[in-house]
């Protein structure tokens, strides 16, 4: 056990530098509540203090008052009877200047109070998530050990998935706490969902719920970053997820179309970047500047071949991923007028008593979205979350798994993924299309040997790149999604075929969503 818990404090050490990395853009937590000022232009000067320009200083005008000074380049401040004379800002601090102390250890002070708040949630948020994925683990567990025992066949366990979504709907408790235990219901019984939303869902209830009240302050992308990081033990990852997907939230709210400049910009650079590195390794070759040993290095050899093979994933996953939002908007119009009637008045000895407005029969989709995923799990039980152990062996056995065969799990999975999301089952889809994405890839590794086009590569690097090409389409964020697959494969050589996949695969989305998603919304 002490060797375990020596094993994780690192990944603890990491999740706490995660949100410190975003702890930049917060106001410093003081006990009364208030952020303080820095690098103000304008500041009220104590009493006993005057105001001296020194030569450095220029167009210093003095505010009306005598109790503040702007200065273009800079506040001069002067207290009398000190013998520290005039710094100005930058310069070399005296030894009689206690002044300079005092800012300085204000300074540090100010550093860890604002600190504080983003490593508490990012604590708090990775314990949370670290019981609730403890918690689906063991009721899946208990509940397919328990059915293999008894008569209850268990491609029944997810319909009753989603019967206990629907009494959790009924039952008059926290909004919050509702949604966290139908997501352990739907999980747990293997309902085709994930569980990073509701990991990136519990970082958000903390920081209204905990961090606010107790630090005054919220922190709306920090608490993304822990979610995604915990979640999927990526801390890397949750940091860009947050930036990203942060900056489109901030530019929406603008009314920026597609994110904004900002978004834009993150993306032009990375962009940038990569298209650099891309023209180097076809120049330069793979050496790196830095001579690691090449026992560490799990190259890709990637040739103009590969990316074409890349490229035709980018637009297959962009294609997919279309295809699957439509399918989960096409459920939810379908069902949206399920089952709502007029009461008929009921008659009871002389009296009438007239009907309530209808009975909404829209509560009782999560058991509709748990059978079907129990029908699906009769043609092909992988379809069902088990975790990421179907994905890992997907990944490691792709190659060796007929076209036909994967072609058909793809289709299955889509569908579950698709009716799980229409009939309001609680859950993420970063699980499904990762591992929608890594069949695409893997279905074109094998159309591409056959064909004789490329496939130079081997079947797990495919699955891979269409893995992170199809997270990256359907949740709008490429750059989060290359860095992740990457991160978890802690495969460098991979990582340009990710982001041209993830890229294309984006585009490819965009442009069918502008063609004909809006058609659809206009129709509906």
């Amino acid at each position: 056990m002490p060797r375990q818990i020596r094993r994780n404090a690192g990944k603890w050490i990491l999740l706490a530098v995660t949100v410190l990395l975003l702890s930049r853009n917060v106001q410093p937590f003081t006990p009364s509540g208030r952020a303080p000022k820095f690098n103000a232009h304008v500041a009220p000067l104590p009493r006993r203090l005057s105001f001296r320009p020194s030569p450095q200083h220029k167009n210093c005008i003095t505010h009306p008052s005598k109790k503040a000074v702007h200065c273009s380049d800079g506040l001069q401040l002067r207290s009398r009877g000190s013998g520290g004379g005039d710094r100005a800002p930058g310069s070399s601090r005296r030894s009689g200047d206690s002044s300079g102390d005092s800012g300085g250890s204000s300074s540090a002070v100010s550093y860890f109070s604002s600190s504080l708040p983003p490593v508490f949630l990012g604590l708090t948020t990775g314990a949370a998530i670290v019981l609730l994925k403890l918690s689906i683990s063991s009721l899946q567990s208990f509940f397919y050990t328990t059915s293999s025992s008894s008569s209850i066949p268990s491609s029944l366990i997810p319909f009753f998935g989603g019967a206990v979504v629907v009494l959790l709907t009924v039952i008059p408790i926290q909004d919050n706490l509702k949604r966290t235990l139908s997501a352990i219901s739907t999980l747990s019984t293997g309902n085709s969902l994930g569980p990073e939303g509701p990991c990136i869902e519990l970082g958000e209830t903390l920081d209204t719920k905990v961090i606010k009240p107790l630090f005054n302050t919220t922190l709306p992308q920090h608490a993304m970053a822990a979610g995604v990081s915990a979640g999927f033990n990526a801390p890397i990852a949750g940091v860009i997820y947050a930036l990203e997907v942060g900056a489109k939230l901030n530019n929406a709210k603008d009314g920026a179309e597609d994110g904004g400049d900002e978004y834009n910009k993150l993306i032009t650079m990375f962009l940038c970047s990569i298209s650099a590195s891309l023209i180097t390794h076809f120049g330069l070759g793979n050496d790196l500047a830095f001579n690691t040993p090449a026992s560490v290095i799990n190259s890709l050899n990637l040739s103009f071949g590969e990316v074409i093979d890349f490229s035709v994933i980018g637009c297959l996953c962009g294609l997919g991923a279309f295809l699957l939002e439509q399918s989960e908007e096409m459920v939810k119009k379908s069902l949206a007028n399920f089952g709502t009637e007029e009461r008929k008045e009921i008659e009871i000895g002389e009296g009438e008593i007239e009907g309530g407005g209808g009975v909404d029969w829209k509560i009782f989709m999560p058991m509709l979205g748990g059978l079907t995923c129990s029908a699906l799990s009769t043609l092909d039980s992988r379809i069902l979350f088990f975790g990421y152990d179907t994905l890992n062996t997907l990944l490691l056995s792709s190659s060796t798994i007929p076209l036909l065969e994967l072609t058909r799990l793809i289709f299955l999975k889509s569908v579950a993924t698709s009716v799980a999301r229409g009939t309001n089952l609680v859950g993420g889809v970063l699980a499904p299309s990762l591992f929608i994405g890594a069949g695409v890839g893997s279905v074109w590794f094998g159309v591409s040997g056959d064909v004789g086009v490329g496939s130079v590569g081997s079947g797990p690097a495919y699955a891979l790149v269409g893995a992170a090409s199809f997270l990256g389409s359907r949740l709008g964020c490429p750059i989060a999604s290359s860095v992740l697959v990457f991160e978890l494969t802690r495969d460098y050589d991979v990582l340009i075929a990710l982001v041209a996949a993830s890229f294309i695969g984006r585009g490819v989305y965009v442009l069918l969503n502008d063609k004909f998603g809006a058609r659809n919304k206009e129709n509906q």
